[in-house]
Protein backbone atom coordinates (compact mmCIF):
# COMPACT_ATOMS: atom_id res chain seq x y z
CA UNK A 1 0.00 0.00 0.00
CA UNK A 2 1.11 3.67 -0.84
CA UNK A 3 1.81 5.50 2.63
CA UNK A 4 0.97 8.77 3.14
CA UNK A 5 4.30 9.95 4.29
CA UNK A 6 6.03 12.89 6.40
CA UNK A 7 9.27 13.37 6.57
CA UNK A 8 12.21 15.43 8.34
CA UNK A 9 15.56 16.22 7.91
CA UNK A 10 18.28 15.86 5.20
CA UNK A 11 19.11 12.49 3.53
CA UNK A 12 22.63 10.95 4.45
CA UNK A 13 21.89 11.02 8.31
CA UNK A 14 20.63 7.81 10.45
CA UNK A 15 17.21 6.86 8.76
CA UNK A 16 14.72 6.88 11.46
CA UNK A 17 11.40 5.40 11.04
CA UNK A 18 8.54 7.10 13.28
CA UNK A 19 5.24 4.44 13.88
CA UNK A 20 2.07 5.88 15.40
CA UNK A 21 -0.87 4.93 17.36
CA UNK A 22 -3.82 3.64 17.08
CA UNK A 23 -6.52 6.60 15.69
CA UNK A 24 -3.41 8.78 15.45
CA UNK A 25 -1.01 10.52 12.65
CA UNK A 26 2.32 10.99 11.06
CA UNK A 27 2.27 14.68 11.65
CA UNK A 28 1.30 13.98 15.75
CA UNK A 29 5.12 13.11 16.10
CA UNK A 30 6.29 16.78 14.88
CA UNK A 31 8.15 17.78 18.22
CA UNK A 32 10.18 14.39 18.26
CA UNK A 33 10.38 14.50 14.40
CA UNK A 34 12.02 18.26 14.42
CA UNK A 35 14.55 17.58 17.14
CA UNK A 36 15.69 14.57 15.52
CA UNK A 37 15.90 15.99 12.60
CA UNK A 38 17.98 18.93 14.73
CA UNK A 39 20.55 16.29 15.75
CA UNK A 40 21.17 15.47 12.05
CA UNK A 41 18.80 12.23 11.56
CA UNK A 42 16.38 11.72 8.52
CA UNK A 43 13.44 10.79 10.28
CA UNK A 44 10.33 9.04 8.14
CA UNK A 45 7.01 9.26 9.90
CA UNK A 46 4.11 7.26 7.67
CA UNK A 47 0.17 7.18 8.33
CA UNK A 48 -0.25 4.00 8.67
CA UNK A 49 -2.85 2.09 6.72
CA UNK A 50 -6.62 3.22 7.69
CA UNK A 51 -5.04 6.13 9.43
CA UNK A 52 -4.20 10.11 8.45
CA UNK A 53 -4.25 10.66 5.05
CA UNK A 54 -2.72 6.75 3.72
CA UNK A 55 -5.82 4.61 1.86
CA UNK A 56 -8.05 2.25 4.05
CA UNK A 57 -7.23 -1.42 3.80
CA UNK A 58 -9.32 -4.61 3.83
CA UNK A 59 -7.53 -6.23 6.83
CA UNK A 60 -5.60 -4.68 10.04
CA UNK A 61 -3.44 -7.76 11.19
CA UNK A 62 -0.29 -6.38 12.13
CA UNK A 63 1.08 -8.51 9.51
CA UNK A 64 -0.57 -6.20 7.01
CA UNK A 65 0.49 -3.14 8.68
CA UNK A 66 4.07 -4.56 8.41
CA UNK A 67 3.58 -5.19 4.84
CA UNK A 68 3.20 -1.39 3.58
CA UNK A 69 6.69 -1.09 5.52
CA UNK A 70 10.53 -1.36 4.09
CA UNK A 71 12.96 -2.62 6.17
CA UNK A 72 17.05 -1.10 6.75
CA UNK A 73 16.43 1.41 9.40
CA UNK A 74 19.41 2.69 11.72
CA UNK A 75 16.40 3.44 14.64
CA UNK A 76 12.48 2.20 14.72
CA UNK A 77 10.35 4.50 17.45
CA UNK A 78 7.03 3.06 18.17
CA UNK A 79 4.13 4.50 20.11
CA UNK A 80 1.19 2.16 21.24
CA UNK A 81 0.27 -0.10 18.32
CA UNK A 82 3.21 1.17 16.55
CA UNK A 83 5.55 -0.20 19.25
CA UNK A 84 3.44 -3.36 19.37
CA UNK A 85 4.52 -2.93 15.59
CA UNK A 86 7.63 -2.27 15.87
CA UNK A 87 8.24 -5.51 17.84
CA UNK A 88 6.42 -8.06 15.26
CA UNK A 89 8.83 -6.26 12.88
CA UNK A 90 12.05 -6.82 14.63
CA UNK A 91 10.60 -10.52 15.49
CA UNK A 92 10.05 -10.93 11.53
CA UNK A 93 13.66 -9.94 10.54
CA UNK A 94 16.49 -8.27 13.02
CA UNK A 95 17.63 -6.24 10.29
CA UNK A 96 14.12 -4.26 10.24
CA UNK A 97 16.27 -1.68 11.78
CA UNK A 98 19.50 -1.57 13.87
CA UNK A 99 17.49 -0.81 16.84
CA UNK A 100 14.45 0.20 18.56
CA UNK A 101 12.16 2.09 21.40
CA UNK A 102 9.13 1.28 22.09
CA UNK A 103 6.81 3.82 23.82
CA UNK A 104 4.00 2.59 26.50
CA UNK A 105 3.19 -0.89 23.72
CA UNK A 106 0.10 -2.63 25.07
CA UNK A 107 1.27 -5.99 24.29
CA UNK A 108 -1.41 -7.48 26.34
CA UNK A 109 -5.14 -6.89 26.96
CA UNK A 110 -6.76 -9.64 28.47
CA UNK A 111 -9.70 -10.73 26.31
CA UNK A 112 -12.58 -10.09 28.91
CA UNK A 113 -11.72 -6.51 28.52
CA UNK A 114 -10.96 -5.96 25.06
CA UNK A 115 -14.63 -4.91 24.27
CA UNK A 116 -14.67 -2.22 26.96
CA UNK A 117 -10.95 -0.82 25.66
CA UNK A 118 -12.52 -0.47 22.49
CA UNK A 119 -15.37 1.16 23.55
CA UNK A 120 -13.08 3.74 25.22
CA UNK A 121 -11.05 4.00 21.79
CA UNK A 122 -14.70 4.84 19.96
CA UNK A 123 -15.45 7.78 22.50
CA UNK A 124 -12.14 8.90 22.03
CA UNK A 125 -12.39 9.34 18.27
CA UNK A 126 -15.39 11.12 19.00
CA UNK A 127 -13.79 13.73 21.26
CA UNK A 128 -14.11 17.21 21.21
CA UNK A 129 -10.78 19.53 21.75
CA UNK A 130 -11.72 20.79 24.78
CA UNK A 131 -11.77 16.98 26.06
CA UNK A 132 -8.63 15.90 24.66
CA UNK A 133 -7.21 19.42 26.09
CA UNK A 134 -8.78 18.42 30.14
CA UNK A 135 -8.11 14.88 29.49
CA UNK A 136 -4.25 15.69 28.79
CA UNK A 137 -3.48 18.50 30.44
CA UNK A 138 0.55 18.45 29.82
CA UNK A 139 0.26 18.48 25.60
CA UNK A 140 0.78 21.53 23.85
CA UNK A 141 -2.50 23.28 22.19
CA UNK A 142 -0.74 21.79 18.70
CA UNK A 143 -1.10 18.28 20.12
CA UNK A 144 -4.10 18.34 20.88
CA UNK A 145 -5.37 19.46 17.27
CA UNK A 146 -2.98 17.24 15.97
CA UNK A 147 -4.81 14.69 17.86
CA UNK A 148 -8.28 15.76 17.33
CA UNK A 149 -7.70 16.12 13.40
CA UNK A 150 -5.75 12.29 13.65
CA UNK A 151 -8.83 11.21 15.44
CA UNK A 152 -11.26 12.70 12.90
CA UNK A 153 -9.79 11.29 10.15
CA UNK A 154 -9.57 7.42 11.31
CA UNK A 155 -12.90 5.67 10.56
CA UNK A 156 -14.34 3.73 13.50
CA UNK A 157 -14.67 0.60 11.56
CA UNK A 158 -10.93 1.29 11.14
CA UNK A 159 -10.60 1.01 15.10
CA UNK A 160 -13.25 -2.06 14.96
CA UNK A 161 -10.97 -4.16 12.78
CA UNK A 162 -7.29 -2.95 14.66
CA UNK A 163 -9.18 -5.17 17.66
CA UNK A 164 -10.87 -7.85 15.68
CA UNK A 165 -7.89 -8.78 12.99
CA UNK A 166 -5.61 -9.40 15.90
CA UNK A 167 -7.32 -10.98 18.83
CA UNK A 168 -7.16 -12.03 21.30
CA UNK A 169 -4.78 -9.49 22.31
CA UNK A 170 -1.81 -11.54 23.91
CA UNK A 171 1.56 -10.18 22.42
CA UNK A 172 4.04 -10.46 25.34
CA UNK A 173 5.91 -12.85 23.27
CA UNK A 174 7.00 -9.89 20.48
CA UNK A 175 9.35 -8.83 23.68
CA UNK A 176 11.26 -12.34 23.82
CA UNK A 177 14.83 -12.26 23.05
CA UNK A 178 14.78 -8.15 21.56
CA UNK A 179 17.19 -5.71 22.75
CA UNK A 180 15.02 -2.60 22.76
CA UNK A 181 14.34 0.76 24.68
CA UNK A 182 10.90 0.47 26.23
CA UNK A 183 9.79 3.73 27.96
CA UNK A 184 6.77 3.57 29.82
CA UNK A 185 3.91 5.98 30.47
CA UNK A 186 2.65 5.67 34.56
CA UNK A 187 -0.54 3.30 34.99
CA UNK A 188 -2.22 6.24 37.43
CA UNK A 189 -1.73 8.38 34.58
CA UNK A 190 -3.15 6.36 32.01
CA UNK A 191 0.00 4.57 31.22
CA UNK A 192 -1.17 1.03 29.53
CA UNK A 193 2.29 -1.26 29.43
CA UNK A 194 2.31 -3.82 31.85
CA UNK A 195 5.77 -3.25 33.90
CA UNK A 196 5.74 -6.85 34.75
CA UNK A 197 6.81 -7.81 31.09
CA UNK A 198 9.37 -4.93 31.03
CA UNK A 199 12.72 -5.46 29.31
CA UNK A 200 16.15 -4.90 31.30
CA UNK A 201 16.60 -1.87 29.52
CA UNK A 202 13.07 0.41 30.81
CA UNK A 203 12.19 3.64 31.91
CA UNK A 204 8.79 5.02 33.41
CA UNK A 205 8.44 8.26 33.04
CA UNK A 206 6.48 8.70 36.78
CA UNK A 207 4.70 12.04 35.59
CA UNK A 208 3.72 10.81 32.03
CA UNK A 209 0.74 8.72 30.83
CA UNK A 210 -0.06 6.64 27.75
CA UNK A 211 1.23 9.53 25.22
CA UNK A 212 4.32 9.95 27.14
CA UNK A 213 6.69 11.69 24.14
CA UNK A 214 3.53 14.67 23.83
CA UNK A 215 3.27 14.57 27.86
CA UNK A 216 7.32 14.66 28.51
CA UNK A 217 8.63 15.67 24.35
CA UNK A 218 11.94 16.70 25.75
CA UNK A 219 12.36 13.58 27.80
CA UNK A 220 11.92 10.82 25.19
CA UNK A 221 13.75 13.04 22.71
CA UNK A 222 16.75 12.53 25.17
CA UNK A 223 15.80 9.14 25.36
CA UNK A 224 15.70 8.45 21.81
CA UNK A 225 18.62 10.25 21.15
CA UNK A 226 20.61 8.74 23.59
CA UNK A 227 20.01 5.50 21.56
CA UNK A 228 20.07 6.46 18.15
CA UNK A 229 24.01 7.59 19.05
CA UNK A 230 24.96 5.17 21.34
CA UNK A 231 27.70 3.58 19.59
CA UNK A 232 29.11 7.19 19.50
CA UNK A 233 28.51 8.48 22.37
CA UNK A 234 30.02 5.06 23.68
CA UNK A 235 33.40 5.87 21.74
CA UNK A 236 33.42 9.48 22.60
Amino acid sequence: MDLNTNEWGEPGGPRVLLLHGLQSASDTWYRIAEGLAAAGAHVTAPDLRGHGKSPRGERYAFADFLSDLKPGWDLVVGHSLGAVLAAQALQDDRDFARAAVLIDPPFVIPDEQLDAVLAEQLAEQRATQYAIQAANPRWSAEDVLCKLEASRRCDPAVIEAVFRDNRPWAHAGLLDGLDVLLIGGHPDHGGLFDPKIAPERSVLVEHAGHSVHRDDPERVLDLILDELYADARREG
